[in-house]
């Protein structure tokens, strides 16, 4: 491979540029477009390649060159965009850095960019590791289920993007009550929409891996504990976010290398011991205690949480909704049966969800949106 390492500088230009102009947007609370060049016009893109290499039309190096051009093509229409905004300002002068804290911003950069290192090792280092104790086939299976099981984070991504320069201007101000109110806003939206995703994705599982060949039924529970820790993540709401924008910010570094540390010493064993099954325990087990941690920090320093009673009720509606599920007999097609199935749990979840008021802020706007879609 190494006569393709050429292409790897246009890719990471195009990709240091894309995530440069997302922040920026999202700085600028414009994040609609940035989701839909990421979340679609990639994902749609890069798919194109993948089947146009699947069938033979093109070549290997060809299907780099596309990828690297739908990555360019992406990272062009955020920088359109922010021109038609006319929020492109190029200033080249040093008296723009004069009386500005320099030092605490190279500082605050330098702590981000390390715990946004040790948080990369959690992610890519089970897979880098079962490669090596169990080969190319189970690290194949484990990916997949891994994405698969990351449906879920769809739930917090776009509110994310809204709520993080949202934070960082609560803590400009000093809002705490403000920042309180949308960090338990926040939960109550991911845990209910979250919920239903991973309910929805456990009840079909079985539907889900026979459309898969039959070696990756091995990722079953991969899934699930994948699934569990990504909906914690969810539901433990923006603390994250909280900790790393707040004076506190060194703490999530330091939560960050105590977890990449634990993920190294810990996979060997469990990899060794109980393949890919005890690789997902892991990632389940460190990302529990990683937001554990931040949740623990941010009330100990700033006394907020993001768990009400609604919490627990959201959790006992999934429950009901999901046993209900499971409990229906298959539907003699897989396609069909995954389609009654989810629309059983969606009627039965959404039903208790509108019934019992759990997330006002997220029900209020679509009973108001169907009720004047009934009037016209």
């Amino acid at each position: 491979m190494r006569q393709y390492s050429y292409y790897i500088g246009p890719l990471s230009f195009f990709t240091l540029f894309f995530t440069l102009f997302n922040s920026y947007l999202t700085s600028l609370y414009k994040t609609v477009i940035p989701s839909f060049t990421k979340d679609f016009l990639l994902r749609v893109g890069v798919s194109l390649c993948v089947l146009l290499y699947a069938f033979n039309f093109i070549n290997f190096e060809s299907f780099l060159l596309l990828f690297i051009g739908v990555n360019a093509g992406i990272t062009l229409v955020l920088l359109v965009y922010i021109v038609w905004l006319k929020q492109f300002h190029l200033s080249p002068r040093f008296t723009a850095w004069k009386g500005q804290p320099v030092r605490p911003m190279l500082q605050y950069g330098l702590y981000a960019f390390l715990g946004n290192i040790s948080s990369t090792i959690i992610t890519v280092i089970d897979s880098i590791m079962i490669t090596h104790y169990n080969g190319l086939g189970d690290a194949g299976i484990y990916t997949t289920a891994t994405n698969v099981a990351s449906i879920i984070l769809i739930a917090g991504s776009s509110i994310y993007k809204i709520a993080s320069p949202k934070i960082a201007d609560y803590w400009k101000n000093n809002d705490l009550k403000t920042m309180q109110v949308l960090y338990k806003q926040v939960t109550r939206i991911n845990l209910v929409v979250g919920c239903l995703l991973f309910i929805g994705i456990w009840a079909n599982v079985h539907n889900l891996l026979a459309l898969l060949p039959k070696a990756y039924s091995a990722g079953k529970y991969v899934i699930f504990f994948v699934c569990a820790a990504r909906l914690f993540d969810l539901a433990s709401g923006i603390n994250g976010y909280i900790l790393l924008t707040s004076p506190r910010y060194r703490y999530d570094l330091i939560f960050n290398i105590l977890l990449a540390s634990l993920t190294v010493i810990a996979n060997p064993y469990f990899i060794k011991n109980y393949g890919i099954n005890g690789a997902g325990f892991v990632f389940f087990v460190v990302y529990g205690v990683i937001n554990t941690m931040r949740l623990v920090c941010v009330y100990y320093f700033y006394k907020m949480q993001p768990f009400d009673k609604t919490s627990l009720q959201v959790i006992m509606l999934a429950l009901l909704a999901y046993v209900v599920g499971w409990q229906l007999p298959f539907m003699y097609h897989t396609f069909v049966d995954i389609a009654v199935r989810s629309v059983l749990i969606t009627i039965i979840y959404g039903i208790g969800v509108l019934n019992l008021n759990l997330a006002p802020e997220m029900t209020d706007k679509i009973v108001a949106q169907i009720r004047q879609r009934l009037k016209l």
